[in-house]
């Protein structure tokens, strides 16, 4: 199950040359909820799951990001792990919802 250490810490980062602030981080389960708001203050959540799916081809437990879009991408922990690949899967994510 993925754990992030304290995904609080990374509130008020901003994504998409400033268009986008993230202004919640939750914890369930399940999943991890990120709560965005543009400089319109329309809002977009992002789903990290916290539980893995084994991509045998990487031999690598990987983990769902969902954007509402339909598009599902999968990360592995050890690559989220480094802010700059958090900040590269969210700047992803949020480029698909325009």
């Amino acid at each position: 199950m993925l754990k992030i250490k304290n995904p609080k810490s990374i509130i008020g980062m901003t994504f998409r040359v400033g268009e986008y602030t993230l202004e919640e981080a939750e914890e369930h389960n399940d999943r991890y909820t990120f709560s965005f708001q543009d400089k319109y203050k329309n809002w977009a959540i992002i789903h990290l799951s916290r539980n893995p799916i084994w991509d045998k081809e990487k031999s690598v437990n990987m983990y769902r990001i969902d954007n509402g879009t339909g598009r599902i991408h999968s990360i592995s922990a050890d690559w989220f792990s480094e802010i700059a690949n958090v900040q590269w899967t969210f700047e992803t994510s949020l480029k698909e919802l325009h």
